[in-house]
């Protein structure tokens, strides 16, 4: 459907009757269903420079996880530069492990083939999000039953592939 941000608009105007997606950790939109710790990510072996800006890779604007990220990095005074953007978190993803640079995911959406930097420590700390649903006053039957399906899955689990 798109990025987070987007279908809230589709819950306003009651064209869509759920959404997940994701908020700051302490936002007050949607109800609570876990929290995702943001990690840095890269393809195995990578080793940040720190002398030279950090290669991002991020999904397109509007984002959650893009706008911690950035904000994240101001506060630390990093220099930074977009190497790439995506449509999608699993582009991002890709390019990741093509080497591209270094992108951010919750851990347990994290995916294959990625894992923190070798020299991740010097990166500044990620906080954690909210992982939420969002409802219409009313729900359908389906949108009921796809709000238990989620309610009741382990995404809270850490990924193994």
């Amino acid at each position: 459907m798109g990025m987070t941000s987007k279908p809230y608009e589709g819950i306003e105007d009651g064209s869509l009757d759920l959404i997940a997606g994701k908020r700051r950790e302490g936002g007050r939109r949607g109800v609570p269903l876990f929290r995702g710790q943001l990690e840095w990510l890269a393809r195995p072996g990578t080793v940040v420079d720190v002398t030279q800006p950090l290669p991002l890779i991020l999904v397109n604007e509007p984002s959650v996880t893009r706008s911690i990220v950035l904000d994240t990095l101001a506060a630390a005074g990093w220099l930074w530069r977009i190497v790439c953007t995506s449509c999608s978190h699993s582009g991002s993803i890709a390019a990741a492990r093509g080497g591209l640079g270094i992108t951010v995911r919750a851990q347990n959406l994290a995916g294959g083939g990625l894992v923190p930097p070798v020299n991740g420590d010097v990166l500044p700390p990620l906080p954690a999000i909210e992982f939420i649903t969002l409802l219409a006053r009313r729900l359908s039957k389906p949108a009921e039953t796809l709000l238990q399906l989620i309610r009741k899955s382990d995404l809270r689990a850490g990924r193994t592939d």
